[in-house]
């Protein structure tokens, strides 16, 4: 008859002899973990290197915007090289009329949000806590204002460094992004005031919070992931309704990243994420990476902007340029898809804007700058009499700049081709945000927000103080 031997019995003499040595059995454990801790540091510093990126730092892969060799004066169409730039010096004033005005509970901290008749703006009450205020576009009645945005769950007061993004606003719900030390939430509030919903979004960038943008059923927020050996810009995907995170994504090259766009362009809806190494694009929706491109690092975080065809994207550090990228490409572009770079624009102050087919640029000096949208040759340049005080605003086929001297600025095209200036007053010089729909201009003076209705400005060819454009 076969004897069964219980199972604690019936171990091999190998088996007695490790239990018996625990020196050993922790020198074995030992090694395997830093063999496991060798290969969680290595794997990803080689695969990072083994991305290859097309980086644009060749005047191959790119038209250069052809330069005068004596005067180094840039070309343009229709004009000499070398010659005198024209300089604004209309003194016609349209008339503005103020709306209404308002005090504001605190200060404003970051732009305007305008939709429909709601006018949403964070603000840093005296005390230092931050909130969110809503006002009646119509008539500058205070609607709702929420307080205490939580960090780590606290309230927030006094000498708080809680930061909070211009907010989005589809007409049911609000989405403020706040940002507390290396955290950041996203905060959902409705049309009485009331917080419905609000989700931890984990790391945030160590810049300042970029706003949520809308796209379909989803808001998109950008944060950033941490890690041993690299950081990474980071998109998320969040259900409007519900809060619920329906994706999030990497950005193969950039830390942090400019204030995204999204829109329809190169046939398809993307949204795009620029930084100071690189630019890449999804499919809004879907969380699909759709292209992307590299570059040496410029330092600074560009200002970027897009049409229908191409992206645009400015930097005035450590070398000013302006660089162009068709949409419509798959993958890595950075061989096939860069239309032009102009090296030479010089040091810009905020985002560019798109006018009658020119990409316009706001020099800090004081200049407005058109060039082609599609070659990046520069057809115009108007010297304003001031120096400007805030980034380029458009108000429908006219652009609005602020200077100190006189106080704005209103600059449009004749013929879509030669550049005509017109003062506009009275308005206060802005000390803080400044946001402008097609018929309106909001401004902040200290805590004042005044809304003035713009004019419509019909200027002649004579009354042009720009060089007609052959």
């Amino acid at each position: 008859m076969m004897r069964v031997v219980p199972f604690e019995f019936a171990r091999s003499p190998s088996r007695s002899r490790r239990r018996q040595s625990p020196a050993v059995d922790l020198g074995r454990w030992g090694a395997l973990v830093a063999l496991l801790l060798v290969v969680w540091l290595t794997v990803p510093l080689w695969l990072n290197s083994t991305v290859e990126f097309s980086r644009i730092d060749s005047a191959d892969n790119f038209d250069l915007v052809p330069v005068h060799r004596e005067t180094g004066d840039r070309a343009f169409w229709g004009a000499e090289l070398g010659q005198e730039w024209p300089r604004a010096t209309s003194t016609e004033v349209p008339a503005v009329v103020e709306e209404w005005g308002r005090v504001l509970p605190g200060e404003p901290i970051a732009d305007y949000c305008v939709a429909g008749n709601r006018i949403t703006v964070p603000i840093a009450r005296p005390t230092g806590e931050r909130a969110v205020v809503a006002l009646d576009r119509r008539t500058g009645r205070l609607l709702w204002q929420v307080d205490g945005f939580p960090r780590n769950g606290l309230s927030t007061g006094s000498g708080s460094t809680l930061e909070l993004a211009m907010p989005a606003d589809d007409g049911k719900h609000v989405f403020v992004i706040s940002k507390g030390g290396d955290e950041q939430w996203l905060s959902a509030i409705d049309a009485s005031g009331r917080i419905v919903w609000r989700l931890e979004l984990g790391s945030a960038p160590e810049t300042a919070p970029c706003p949520p943008v809308l796209s379909g059923n989803l808001v998109l927020v950008v944060g950033r992931t941490t890690g041993v050996l690299r950081a990474a810009a980071t998109l998320t995907g969040v259900h409007r309704q519900t809060g619920a995170m329906i994706y999030r994504r990497v950005h193969p090259m950039c830390r942090d990243v400019a204030p995204p766009i999204v829109r329809e362009t190169g046939g398809r809806p993307q949204i795009v994420l620029a930084g100071a190494e690189g630019v890449a694009a999804w499919h809004p929706d879907l969380g699909k990476p759709l292209w992307h491109c590299g570059w040496e690092s410029w330092g600074a975080l560009p200002a970027i902007t897009a049409d229908d065809k191409r992206v645009y994207l400015s930097v005035d550090t450590p070398q000013a340029q302006t660089l162009a990228i068709r949409t419509n490409g798959r993958g890595n572009v950075g061989e096939t898809h860069v239309a032009w770079r102009n090296p030479t624009t010089g040091s810009t102050l905020g985002r560019p804007a798109l006018m009658a087919g020119h990409l316009v640029v706001l020099d800090r000096g004081g200049a407005v700058v058109g060039m082609s949208h599609s070659t990046g040759l520069i057809r115009w340049r108007l010297s304003l009499p001031g120096k400007p005080t805030s980034g380029l605003q458009c108000f429908g086929d006219q652009l609005l700049v602020a200077t100190d001297e006189p106080m704005w600025s209103l600059v449009r095209l004749i013929d879509g081709t030669t550049p005509d200036f017109r003062p506009l007053g009275p308005v206060a010089a802005p000390t803080g945000p400044v946001t402008t729909t097609r018929d309106e201009l909001l401004t902040t003076t200290g805590r004042q927000l005044t809304v003035v209705s713009m004019p419509v400005v019909t200027a002649s060819a004579e009354a042009a103080s720009g060089a007609q454009i052959r």
